[in-house]
Parts: C-alpha cells; structure tokens; sequence
C-alpha cells in the first residue's frame, strides 16, 4: 500500500493529465451525434446565438439581452453569447452548439482540482477530480 501512495505522490500531475485527456475525450467522442438532433432548448439558444452573431439582437430584437426569454422560461446569458461567438467563427452545426458547455466543463474541473489540492492533499484532490469527472451524464448516452 505504500509503495502505491508514493507512485500517486510522484506522479500526481501525469494522473492528472491522464484523467482530463480521458474525460475530454469521453465528452468529445461523437458530440455533434449524440444525443441525436437537437433539443428545444439548444434550437432556441442556437437562434439566440446566431441572432447575437449576425444582427447584435436576440429573436425579439432586443439589442445585447442580458436575460434570454426561451419558451418562457430564462436561458443562460453566458452559454448564448459563448455560443455567439463561436458561430461567428465555425458554421452552425450541433457539435459547434454543444462545444462551449464542453469546454467549460474541462475549465471547470480543472479549476475544481487546482482548488482542491491547494486547500488539500494530492489524493483528495485526485480522488474527488475523478469522481466528479465520472459523475456527469455523458457516458449514459454513449
């Protein structure tokens, strides 16, 4: 048990890395496939984006929105304008649509780990990282 604790002390920055590859890879397999088509929610907010991305309005024509009405309810400010953006860049696909919440997921786990592991040890910084990495609902549609 010990010589383990040491190859994880050791090597705690390359699991690390490991674990990130694996889980952007496991988020990235297949994007734009699965789950199929999109949902009312992503088509309202892929409106919104191009909208943003073309004309500067939201499908009501409010200029620059900072809460975006969608089939009643609120959407996120943050993700529409992101989305924007990498309209702006990409032609719309529902890959394109769906690789900003991926790229903030990573963004944020890494931030979560670095967190963890000053305020804490290496193992629970590890440990916690890889159970928040298997927790997310991506795998259950693969």
């Amino acid at each position: 048990m010990k010589n383990i604790g040491e190859f994880i002390e050791k090597n705690s920055n390359k699991i690390f890395v490991a674990i990130c590859i694996i889980f952007a890879f496991i988020l990235l397999y297949k994007l734009g496939i699965i789950p199929a088509g999109l949902h009312v929610d992503e088509a309202g907010m892929t409106y919104d984006a191009m909208s943003l991305a073309s004309n500067g309005t939201d499908r009501y024509l409010n200029k620059f929105p900072v809460y975006f009405i969608n089939y009643g309810g609120g959407q996120s400010a943050l993700y529409t304008y992101i989305t924007a953006l990498f309209l702006k860049v990409f032609n719309v696909s529902s890959f394109i649509i769906r690789l900003p919440q991926v790229l903030l997921s990573i963004i944020a786990l890494i931030f979560f780990y670095k967190l963890l592991k000053e305020n804490s040890n290496y193992k629970m910084a590890l440990r916690n990282f890889y159970y928040l990495c298997n927790s997310t609902d991506k795998h259950n549609e693969i």
